[in-house]
């Protein structure tokens, strides 16, 4: 009979650790890699860009908000389904995504253009609609440089004319 103690078993547990160990660093080497992959693609860089803040006194105002409108009617995130433009503000309705999942719900945000006082847009079409104190109003996607550049324009544009009418 066999000492079931005896070396053999001995082997294979060693064995299995061997496994384990080397199953723990392919699982530690994959982390790393795709963790250092992720932090070398980054984030998209803000680019610079200027926008023309007299553009809605060159078009009109009814022009303006109408391009506006077809704009933002464009946007890919959120995917926006009304649009409403005044001299004061900007009210958008979106349909509602919760992880790529359409809820069904038809959220309104409305935005006062002097509330408005930054406006970023990113290498990937990103526009962001950040406040004074930096909080973010809105973020929107667009399917082109032209459209974001154009969103920009505009609702500086419209932050500009406001301020000037109230004096500020």
């Amino acid at each position: 009979m066999r000492n079931r103690t005896g070396l053999r078993r001995g082997g294979r547990r060693q064995h299995q650790q061997d496994s384990r160990r080397r199953g723990w660093a392919s699982v530690t080497i994959l982390l790393s890699l795709g963790l250092l992959s992720a932090c070398l693609a980054g984030c998209s860089r803000t680019t610079l860009y200027q926008p023309n803040a007299s553009l809605v006194d060159t078009l009109g105002v009814p022009e303006a908000a109408q391009q506006l409108k077809a704009t933002l009617l464009r946007a890919l995130a959120p995917r926006i389904v009304a649009v409403d433009v005044t001299e004061e503000f900007l009210r958008y309705r979106y349909r509602q995504e919760i992880a790529g999942i359409a809820t069904g719900a038809l959220p309104e945000q409305r935005l006062a253009f002097l509330n408005m006082a930054q406006v970023d847009i990113f290498s990937d079409n990103t526009v962001n609609i950040l406040a004074d104190n930096g909080l973010l109003l809105a973020q929107l996607v667009f399917g082109s440089r032209q459209d974001a550049e154009l969103f920009a324009d505009l609702v500086t544009s419209f932050r500009t004319r406001r301020a000037q009418s109230r004096g500020r």
